[in-house]
């Protein structure tokens, strides 16, 4: 297939369904209808067409099995034509074919009607730029090369990789639909992920622990290292924005598992469940119910957290785990003793509470915390 050298400044309409219009001027921005994905434009007086890509012939594109790809358009250089590829049915037939558009026109003469000589330009490229002077300078090496300095490219997110029914070798997307959020590449066998989830190895367990706690944004520099806290989750409860340290609060309990909604859950009274019928069965394993964990992550049990042989919350900061203490946020919803205390929630059990492993700075130890109470979660492989 030939390739040009073409230099693109593409000017994006964010605004009106992320539309982009090429050639056209800063005036005439916006494309033509809300129904227009791309539109060219009339610069230099109108005098610009699009170049088709071309083929040397229809078997360079794998001919008609598999079926042709429907809207497949191209310049077909061996019979000088212009095709387009069409899948259809006629009564019970299947009819894959590519359709001449120039059907009726004299044949060119050889070399009649061609552009080049139909060689291949190694160097070919296109630049996308929001400037047209960095489009027109740039020289960086690629088939398509996105110039700008101060901008990202953004890949398409879906909820789930398996929304994509027949993804093509080298597909990347970004999967929304986890937690957290994952990169997704197919190779062309298989999906394989990257959701950004850092670990540290236990020297005296051999465990593998993620390196912060769920919700923080970086490795503790310290016991009092506040973007090393992360969230306080209530005890069974998903990552639904409740975790969040000022989220609102209500006093109205939950009926089921998850409640639908990211308030934090209040309860003065006894058991001091945010959830009206307690469930015994929230948190318990890698696919248990509510596991707010990424893939292949859990809650850790009790004993996993006292099996790293901590003595003080210092030693527990000085560990490759770096457990930072980040506080409580009580059944009331009040944040306290960030700085000052851990409290790490673990699966176990302890009557109608849960059971934590909590630490001072020179102290150690295991206590029982009601279910609506907010604690700190540090996830555990599986």
């Amino acid at each position: 297939m030939n390739k040009y050298i073409i230099t693109l400044c593409l000017f994006v309409s964010g605004q009106i369904f992320s539309q982009i219009t090429i050639g056209k001027s800063a005036a005439t921005l916006t494309p033509a209808s809300a129904f227009v994905s791309i539109e060219f434009g009339d610069a230099a007086g109108g005098q610009k067409g699009i170049v088709l890509p071309w083929v040397t012939s229809e078997a360079v594109l794998g001919g008609t099995t598999p079926a042709p790809i429907t809207g497949t358009l191209f310049f077909d250089s061996a019979t000088k034509k212009i095709k387009f590829g069409s899948s259809t049915t006629s009564g019970a037939t299947a009819i894959s074919q590519y359709i001449d558009l120039s059907a009726g026109a004299l044949t060119p003469a050889a070399g009649v009607g061609v552009a080049d000589t139909n060689a291949e330009i190694s160097t070919a490229k296109m630049v996308i730029s929001s400037s047209a002077t960095v489009a027109a300078t740039n020289t960086t090496s690629g088939i398509m090369v996105l110039a700008d300095t101060d901008k990202a490219m953004v890949l398409p997110r879906v909820n789930s990789y398996t929304d994509i029914v027949n993804p093509s070798p080298g597909m990347m997307v970004y999967v929304t639909g986890t937690t957290p959020d994952q990169l997704a590449v197919f190779n062309g066998s298989e999906w394989s992920f990257w959701d950004g989830v850092q670990t540290v190895t236990s020297a005296t367990t051999g465990r593998v622990w993620m390196d912060r706690n769920l919700g923080a944004t970086q490795v503790a520099t310290a016991l009092t290292d506040a973007a090393a806290y992360g969230s306080l989750y209530q005890w069974g409860r998903l990552t639904d924005g409740h975790q969040v340290r000022t989220s609102a609060t209500t006093a109205t309990l939950s009926t089921t598992d998850v409640p639908g909604n990211g308030n934090f859950i209040t309860n003065g009274t006894a058991p001091n469940d945010w959830r009206s019928t307690q469930n015994n069965n929230l948190w318990q394993g890698i696919g248990g119910i509510n596991n707010p964990c990424p893939n292949g992550f859990r809650i850790p049990t009790l004993a996993e957290f006292i099996a790293e042989g901590f003595a003080t919350g210092n030693a527990a900061f000085a560990s490759v785990l770096k457990l930072p203490a980040a506080g409580v946020r009580s059944t009331a919803g009040a944040v306290s003793t960030e700085g000052t205390n851990g409290n790490y929630y673990t699966s176990t059990i302890s009557g109608t509470s849960s059971s934590a492993y909590t630490f001072t700075a020179t102290t150690v130890a295991t206590s029982t915390v009601p279910r609506a109470t907010g604690a700190s979660v540090r996830c555990i492989k599986n």
